[in-house]
């Protein structure tokens, strides 16, 4: 199996669960700050290398490898950066993609990016071990989905 940037980042956030939930409340709350930034980087990790694949399954080789070099540049997944970048490529996907993401995962998705801006620039972050993890679920539920949808 190939362990790609957003697999080593689930299996991080998973794992650290299992610790967050046995730590202190002044461990728990800098736990879930970390893992905010993991679930963050798993959301960007999995867009580039489901986009990725798209583009190298579908595209000329020159164009599979123009695509990929400006994935790097893809940041701060919000869900309506995503559904942009999605609709690049494939407008009923992305379509779907925002239907299928209405409401609570929509939510979870950008405050995953919202509370890892805020952490990383200094700011409070109120989030728990129990938010994130939700949030998480919620961005993995959303990437398989977009994977299923433009690789099957």
């Amino acid at each position: 199996m190939i362990t790609t940037d957003s697999t080593r980042l689930e299996v991080a956030f998973e794992s650290m669960l299992e610790e967050a939930n046995a730590a202190s409340d002044k461990n728990q709350s800098y736990l879930a700050q970390l893992m905010t930034i993991w679930a963050s980087g798993y959301l960007e990790a999995r867009c580039r290398e489901v986009i990725g694949t798209y583009t190298t399954r579908r595209a000329q080789p020159n164009i599979a490898k123009y695509v990929r070099h400006d994935l790097d540049r893809f940041s701060n997944p919000k869900m309506g950066k995503i559904i942009e970048l999605v609709r690049r490529f494939d407008k009923n996907v992305s379509d779907e993609l925002e239907s299928f993401a209405e409401g609570q995962i929509r939510e979870g998705i950008d405050s995953i990016v919202s509370n890892r801006h805020k952490i990383a620039h200094g700011r409070p972050s109120q989030i728990s071990i129990a938010a994130i993890t939700r949030y998480f679920h919620d961005a993995r539920e959303f990437a398989r989905k977009m994977e299923a949808l433009l690789l099957h």
